[in-house]
């Protein structure tokens, strides 16, 4: 299992909040409680970008393939005197088939910085295998993202939350909470499950009746369309009191604390930071089987409407009543 060495320099380069997503609020953390920088090239530029990169840093952690990260890293490709180690992680199945979507030229760099790194870090087994077969030749090492809350400012972070949403969640027993950083389609799919969690709500809410489910939705504005229909069916199905869709850039580990059960519906997975924030706080998780999960995890079919309604009643009815 690989951790950032605290006796090198080590440096980060990826995502930083906003928007929140388990990449961005790991290298977030990292920050906060390691002191590893970060180098956000979208949000501090090409020159300052870089110039941070020239400093004297033993290991750069690439967290994201996008074209304006991997310009800064081309001296890898053309200067071989660069003395600094590249370990590129992978949190996702995505992570390699982005670069599918670019021109052929930005693949080509891709897999010449990829294959000139030192290693490949991979947050879950399930990723070793598609790793592998991308880079046969390279070492792949499991690597754990998971840096805990500060919980110190939960206060602080209930603050940031609408009043009327808190006054909500105070009147009813069972919180269930869900998170997605936006509404995506994957194969045809509801990539995150929140489908899934609409006809949840509407099968056991009678059997359940002091129930409300959560859903943290940090982007509202990507497949507005989708969201719409959704809305439309939560109304259709007489369930509006049953399911609160928080939007916007709010940190959900606090609702999740304060949750009897979190469930993560996914098509497809990584290791993500709410499935690791959830079982830190003792919170029974409920998931889908779409990938290795930890031990600790209740799993459900994937994409089994009846598995996913039979594992919560069983949860709710067996362990809080």
């Amino acid at each position: 299992m690989h951790i950032y060495n605290s006796e090198l320099k080590n440096i980060n380069i990826g995502p930083l909040p906003p928007p929140i997503g388990g990449v961005s609020m790991h290298l977030f953390r990292a920050m906060e409680f390691y002191n590893i920088p970060c180098i956000d090239v979208a949000k501090e530029g090409y020159k300052k970008s870089f110039i941070k990169m020239l400093s004297k840093y033993d290991i750069i952690y690439l967290h994201d393939l996008s074209i304006r990260s991997l310009i800064i890293l081309l001296p890898f490709i053309y200067f071989p005197f660069w003395h600094k180690e590249l370990y590129v992680v992978n949190h996702n199945y995505s992570f390699f088939k982005k670069d599918k979507q670019k021109h052929y030229r930005w693949r080509k760099i891709i897999k010449n910085i990829i294959n000139k790194s030192n290693k490949i870090l991979i947050v879950n087994e399930s990723l070793r295998i598609e790793t592998s077969l991308c880079f046969p030749d390279k070492d792949i090492v499991l690597f754990d993202p998971f840096i805990p809350p500060d919980v110190d400012k939960e206060k602080l972070e209930w603050l940031s939350y609408p009043s009327q949403f808190k006054d909500l969640i105070a009147k009813y027993e069972t919180i269930i909470s869900a998170v997605a950083w936006k509404l995506s389609i994957y194969e045809g799919v509801d990539l995150y499950g929140f489908d899934l969690l609409i006809e949840l709500v509407k099968r056991i809410k009678n059997q359940i009746p002091s129930l409300i489910l959560v859903f943290g939705l940090a982007d509202n504005i990507s497949n507005i369309n989708y969201l719409n229909i959704y809305k439309e069916k939560i109304k259709d199905y007489g369930i509006e009191e049953n399911i609160y869709i928080l939007t916007g850039q709010k940190q959900m580990w606090p609702i999740i604390k304060a949750s009897k059960l979190f469930i993560r519906p996914t098509y497809i997975d990584g290791d993500p930071i709410s499935i690791k924030e959830a079982l830190y706080f003792g919170v029974k998780v409920i998931a889908s089987d779409c990938t290795i999960r930890d031990k600790r995890v209740i799993t459900f079919k994937n994409r089994d409407i009846n598995s996913l309604v039979n594992t919560v009643l069983n949860e709710l009815l067996t362990n809080y009543r």
